[in-house]
C-alpha cells in the first residue's frame, strides 16, 4: 500500500519543475502448508516501508535540446540513514521526427522480503543482505513512423554493487561484489489499421561480475541474468474518449440549455 503527491510547476515557458514525495509499505506473510498431515510452518511475517522527497526540473535550452535534472532521497527502514540518487538527461531534436536521447541515473533497490526471510526447503532467506546501489547509463534514438509509429534503439550500461543473486550452493541469497550489465534494446510500436496496434521489443543483455567473494566468478556471466528476452503483442482500442472535448461539448450544452 502506497501513496504518491505531485506537482507540476511551470516556472517559465522554457522551465519546468516537477516535485513531490511517495511512500508506500509493503508486507508480506508466507506459509507452508503440509498436505499429509495439514500442520502450517509459517516462513516469514514482516514489512518494509519506504519514503521518498523527489525534484525534476526540465529546461529547454534552445528550441531543440532539452535537458533534465533529477533528485531523489530515500528513506527505508532497513538501513540507517537514507540515500541520495540524482540523475541527468538530454534529448536532442535532430530533425523534425528524429530524436537523440541520453540519461545517468543512480540507482537503489532494497531486497525483498523473501530474499530476506524466505524459509522454504528451496530457498533460505538472509537478513543481511545489503540494498543494491549503482549507476546506470543509457543513449538512444527515437525515430517517428509518420503519425502511425515510433522505432526506438537504446544502448545501456549498468554497474551494480551488492548485486543480489541466488547462491546454489547454500541455497540462499547473496550479495555479489558488483556486476556490469551491458545491452541494447530495440523497441517498435506500429499502428496497423485503425484502433488496432502492434507492439514488440528486444533485449539482449551481457551481465558480467566484476567483483566476487570467489575469484573463480569474476569475469563469469551473472547466473539466470543474462538471457536475452524478445515481447510481442497486439492491442485493440475499444473506446477512446477525448476529455478537452467532452468537456467542451458539456459547456455547449449547458449554455444551449440556458437559452432555451
Amino acid at each position: 500500500m502506497g501513496f504518491q503527491a505531485q506537482h507540476n510547476w511551470q516556472i517559465a515557458q522554457n522551465h519546468n519543475l516537477i516535485y513531490g514525495f511517495d511512500y508506500r509499505n509493503v508486507s508480506a506473510e508466507n506459509i507452508t502448508r503440509d498436505l499429509a498431515d495439514g500442520t502450517e510452518t509459517e516462513s516469514f511475517d514482516d514489512s518494509i516501508g519506504q519514503g521518498a522527497i523527489f525534484a525534476k526540473y526540465l529546461v529547454d535550452v534552445i528550441p531543440d535540446v532539452r535537458l533534465n535534472f533529477g533528485l531523489r532521497q530515500d528513506v527505508n527502514s532497513l538501513i540507517n540513514g537514507s540515500v541520495t540518487s540524482p540523475a541527468v538527461g538530454a534529448r536532442w531534436n535532430l530533425a523534425e521526427t528524429t530524436f537523440l536521447r541520453g540519461n545517468y541515473i543512480r540507482k537503489f533497490r532494497v531486497p525483498t522480503l523473501f530474499y530476506l526471510f524466505s524459509n522454504s526447503p528451496f530457498a533460505q532467506g538472509n537478513p543481511d543482505l545489503e540494498p543494491e546501489r549503482g549507476d546506470s547509463f543509457d543513449i538512444g534514438i527515437d525515430q517517428q513512423l509518420g503519425d502511425i509509429g515510433l522505432i526506438r534503439f537504446t544502448f545501456f550500461s549498468n554497474t551494480i554493487s551488492d548485486n543480489i543473486a541466488f547462491d546454489f550452493a547454500n541455497s540462499t541469497f547473496e550479495n555479489i561484489g558488483k556486476v556490469r550489465t551491458n545491452g541494447i534494446e530495440l523497441a517498435l510500436n506500429f499502428q496497423l489499421v485503425k484502433n488496432f496496434y502492434f507492439f514488440g521489443n528486444y533485449t539482449l543483455n551481457d551481465p558480467t561480475i566484476l567483483e566476487s567473494s570467489d575469484p573463480a566468478e569474476v569475469d563469469q556471466e551473472l547466473r539466470f541474468a543474462g538471457a536475452d528476452s524478445i515481447n510481442l503483442g497486439l492491442s485493440y482500442e475499444i473506446l477512446k474518449i477525448e476529455l478537452g472535448t467532452l468537456a467542451l461539448s458539456q459547456r455547449l450544452l449547458k449554455k444551449l440549455l440556458k437559452n432555451i
